[in-house]
């Protein structure tokens, strides 16, 4: 466009992105030698009506700086990004505009758009740039975004055609002088000064290190993208073969009956120990010796495992030398050629022990490496663990032994052939991760390893995120040992060498390389959503998350697992997978340091033997659903309700206040549950109210209070406003563009006055039952009618205690009973009653309108009458057991409601600029819900665990029934020569009621 523009001598104005002028400093220079001015464009092309005023003077702060690098001069020209003709300025653009002359910008729009952008043709751009006869204009063309040949064309042919009719060519600032010749010259461009290059020298040379990182992450993205898909095509490929072969009985395993040494090394295991024992013992393998070794235990592990007084245990008690020092103390005192490794936290399945040992009627195997399972997977943690066994191990070790070079015969489950053993020089204490320094030893000794999928064992995987992290640490830094120390395998020649040349290059990529490089897909993700384009980066993601999904259900498919705990792959992907990354980022730190790490030793809790062998069915009662008592037509009353307030907000249609006063009933269902504690609890009634519903408030607040301020909160209140988010006695502050999301807290203020008030309110509805219901009805009458224009906090808290406060004593009145004592027709009577006070109020006050939540009077008598009716009604419920989905919505909406409410507006408030970023607004209001109930899921899978820890319930992703039988958790189904636990042998039977 420069060479046209020169070409025929006609001057132009710049509108520039910062950005790209410190990238492509030469064009903008030259376009200010050959007689063009520059003008700002922002520097990242945001839409500036939608930034924080601290932002928008950063988008032009920075631009000027790049344009005084690049070219020497200053300029007072403004664009806006996705400005067009003077009426097109709205309210939202009008401050704005002033905000920037403020701070000396002139603000320039066009009169006519060329809309090139389109590419209508060349015939299309000229007519659409040319202007009525006899008028000038200020033409807007686009000199980036794509291919814009069309454009320099329409320039190429324009500028000589309106020269032939008169038109003259000239800068904006020009323009403005020429028609304004009485007022002083305005200059768009004046040279810089020496201190402003100084002041911009800072911005260009950030610039130019972040392209520089950019570019560096892109080369490594792409590296990471052929790991990935390799490492895929792989797996799915190698891993599904292995199992397509062993499920046609083409591999070459039988049966083996041969003794079987078991060693089980443990330092301080009093909490799993006998349950490691126990499952030995009632292997179906016959000739079996159990030795534990006590590795100089401080915790009485030995004496426990003494005191079960088992036929074929012994126990080997040593001073405390490591694990490596612990396995071949037990080799020592093994009897038999075939020993067997087992972690004193890990329980084994019945067939385990004779399903490992099978493979060794090839005498070619030297190791063999067994299934392990996470036992502890109730809660969230316990989740993400266990897709990570399933995948990242399991899987991996089924590509492993495809490929002949399985790196690690894993402590908790593995069997070795003595021979291989001794030619290996047994276990060494140079690594951490000495089963993977064994196995790898074992491969260059010419053995061959293979992986028995059907050998399964139950470990208690970390309960803790320190735990988790000094495990994982000592893993990653125990193979980074056991590679280095097998490096020598490269050169050499044999089995050793293949291995050397082929497993450890694989370990590297797949094991090291990979997982250190994982960041940069998410860092890129990261700096895609903020400044590339957000919809392709975010389709990017979905894409890439789609794959691992899939890869996720093929091993958990191949492993017979179900799918459910795929649900909290997701969130995995934003929190536990980023902690792997330190800890292996730490590990190989370590490793080049040199630093030298002993037997870390974690805490247990025998969670093992709790979660999955020893777990028995519990009582259930299906009057209530099988939920061990609770209310089920409360729960339903409370799912309606969540259903009813997130309709309203979504669509705001005022009828539907009519058809479910839901804030009443919620308010009602709260009161009987806050009597019923009072009488089982007063001390901690309270107490207990407010921690399960605070640490809601509170992750809302840490989510809400710094974005509020982000985006520009001009009234925000003085700090000890903002101590209402910690105890909100009166509403929360919040600023005028997060009113959607604060606005619903009034719900959660009246809740904890009324919990405050509930002792006094108690014992006066026990002394003047009926007195005590019409207090607040009076209030709220008192209040509309003496001062219906206070609108303070206090005033507030007031109407609401006494529009919602007869609701929660008639909840009161339905625990003690009262409610259920009165007959049909009084009851009928007095729902009528207040349902015509109700309706009596809204005909006399129309000025009011026709929605309940705007007026209080009409509200109060209205909620109270359906309260009335509906917490009276005990409908059998047996029949929502029978409807499992519905009955799992259920419980699902109950256990997260406080997280539903608190969330469920900020969801429908983002929907509409999702719904129509991706296309949704073409389907109408549906598209917006199926957005808005998408983003709500979301949050209540990223922030619902926060319900569970303020109840004290262990945190998990999706709450339910808790599965009460081992199969249910996860355990293999039924298939041939494998029985389900739930139908094992009567020997089976035995073990899991001595066991519990």
């Amino acid at each position: 466009m420069l060479d046209v523009l020169r070409r025929h001598r006609a001057p132009a104005t710049f509108f520039v992105i910062g950005s790209q002028v410190a990238r492509h400093r030469d064009l903008a220079r030259r376009a200010v030698a050959e007689g063009n001015e520059l003008g700002v464009h922002t520097f990242t092309h945001p839409d500036v009506s939608l930034l924080p005023p601290w932002r928008q003077r950063m988008e032009y702060a920075q631009t000027q700086m790049a344009i005084v690098d690049a070219a020497g001069v200053r300029t007072s020209l403004l664009r806006f990004p996705y400005s067009s003709v003077p009426s097109a300025v709205d309210d939202a653009n009008w401050p704005v505009i002033r905000e920037a002359a403020r701070l000396g910008y002139l603000t320039v729009v066009n009169d006519l758009d060329g809309e090139d952008w389109a590419r209508p043709g060349v015939d299309a751009i000229v007519r659409n740039m040319t202007p009525a006869d006899g008028a000038g204009a200020v033409v807007l063309l686009h000199d980036a975004g794509g291919d814009r040949s069309q454009t320099i064309a329409a320039l190429d042919r324009f500028i000589p055609l309106m020269r032939a009719r008169g038109y003259t060519f000239t800068t904006v600032s020009d323009g403005i002088d020429r028609a304004q010749q009485s007022t002083a010259a305005l200059v768009g461009n004046a040279p810089s000064s020496t201190a402003d290059r100084w002041q911009a020298a800072p911005v260009i040379w950030a610039i130019r290190l972040a392209d520089l990182i950019l570019r560096g992450l892109a080369l490594l993205f792409v590296a990471v993208g052929i790991l990935v898909l390799a490492r895929t095509l792989l797996l799915l490929l190698l891993a599904r073969r292995l199992a397509r072969r062993r499920r046609v009985h083409r591999w070459p395993w039988g049966v083996v009956s041969a003794p079987v040494s078991v060693v089980v090394p443990a330092y301080n295991e009093r909490a799993g120990i006998v349950a490691t024992v126990r499952s030995l013992v009632a292997s179906d393998h016959r000739d079996l010796e159990v030795i534990v070794v006590d590795d100089g235990s401080t915790d009485g592990t030995a004496d426990l495992v003494d005191a079960l007084g088992l036929d074929g245990v012994r126990v080997i008690r040593k001073p405390n030398g490591g694990k490596a020092s612990a396995l071949n103390t037990g080799f020592l005192y093994a009897s038999h050629d075939i020993i067997v490794t087992v972690d004193a936290d890990t329980v084994f399945e019945p067939d385990a022990v004779r399903r490992l040992i099978e493979p060794f009627t090839d005498p070619r195997i030297g190791a063999v490496a067994g299934n392990v399972k996470v036992a502890n997977r109730r809660r969230l943690l316990g989740q993400w663990q266990h897709i990570e066994y399933v995948i990242g191990f399991n899987l991996d070790r089924r590509l492993y032994d495809v490929l002949g070079c399985m790196p690690t015969a894993p402590g908790a489950i593995g069997a070795f052939r003595r021979r291989a053993l001794i030619s290996a020089g047994g276990m060494s204490g140079d690594t951490l991760a000495e089963d993977t320094d064994i196995t790898m030893a074992i491969l260059r000794a010419g053995w061959r390893v293979v992986y028995q999928d059907r050998a399964c064992a139950w470990t208690e995987a970390p309960a803790s995120v320190s735990d988790l992290c000094r495990q994982r640490y000592r893993w990653s830094y125990g193979t980074m040992q056991a590679m280095w120390k097998h490096r020598g395998a490269m050169l050499d020649r044999g089995a050793s060498g293949r291995f050397g040349r082929f497993g450890l290059p694989m370990l590297a990529l797949f094991g090291v390389a990979l997982p250190l490089l994982g960041p940069v897909l998410d860092l890129l993700a990261v700096y895609g959503l903020f400044f590339l384009d957000m919809k392709k980066t975010a389709v990017a993601w979905a894409a890439m998350l789609v794959v691992q999904t899939l890869t996720a259900a093929v091993a958990f498919r191949l492993d017979r697992e179900p799918l459910r705990p795929l649900l909290a792959l997701p969130i995995q992907q934003f929190a536990y997978r980023q902690l792997m990354y330190l800890v292996l980022a730490r590990s190989v730190v370590t490793a080049l340091t040199g630093t030298r790490l002993g037997w870390r030793k974690l805490k247990r809790a025998g969670d093992v033997a709790d979660d999955h062998l020893l777990a028995a069915p519990q009582p259930t009662d299906v009057a209530t659903g099988g939920r061990g008592g609770r209310d089920r037509w409360f729960d339903t009353l409370r799912a309606l309700a969540l259903g009813r307030v997130f309709a309203y907000h979504m669509f705001g249609a005022a009828w539907l206040s009519f058809a479910f006063p839901a804030m009443g009933v919620m308010f009602a269902l709260g009161g009987s549950l806050m009597a019923a504690s009072l009488d089982r609890s007063p001390k901690r009634a309270i107490s207990s109210r407010f921690r399960r519903l605070l640490p809601g408030l509170w992750a809302l607040g840490l989510v809400l209070l710094p974005l509020m301020i982000w985006h520009g909160w001009t009234s925000r209140p003085a700090w000890p406003a903002l101590l209402s988010w910690l105890i909100p006695l009166v509403q929360p502050p919040g600023s005028q563009w997060a009113a959607d999301v604060t606005g619903v807290l009034w719900y959660l203020v009246t809740y904890l006055w009324l919990v405050l008030l509930s002792p006094a309110m108690l014992a006066l509805y026990r002394r003047w039952p009926v007195g005590s219901v019409l207090a607040p009805l009076a209030g709220v009458v008192l209040l509309q009618t003496a001062a219906p224009s206070a609108s303070g906090p206090a005033e507030s808290v007031l109407t609401d205690l006494a529009t919602f406060g007869a609701c929660w004593l008639v909840g009161f009145a339905h625990r003690d009973g009262r409610l259920r004592r009165l007959s049909l027709p009084y009851l009928l009577a007095l729902v009528a009653l207040c349902l015509g006070l109700a309706v009596g109020w809204l005909a006399t006050h129309p000025e009011a309108g026709l929605d309940l939540n705007d007026v209080p009077v009409a509200q109060a008598f209205w909620s109270l009458g359906f309260v009335l009716l509906l917490v009276r009604a005990d409908p059998p419920m047996t029949w929502l057991a029978r409807i499992r989905p519905l009955d799992r919505l259920v419980t699902v909406l109950n256990s997260r409601a406080l997280t539903i409410y608190l969330w469920h507006n900020a969801a429908i408030t983002v929907c509409f600029a999702a719904g129509d970023l991706i296309g949704f607004w073409r389907v109408g209001q549906l598209g917006y819900l199926v957005v808005a109930l998408m983003i709500l899921t979301g949050l209540v899978l990223a922030l619902g665990w926060v319900e569970d820890l303020s109840a004290r319930r262990p945190p998990r992703l999706l709450p339910g029934r808790r599965p009460t039988g081992a199969i249910s958790r996860g355990r293999a189904p039924r298939s041939a020569g494998r029985p389900a636990v739930g139908a094992q042998s009567d020997r089976r039977q035995q073990k899991v009621t001595a066991m519990r």
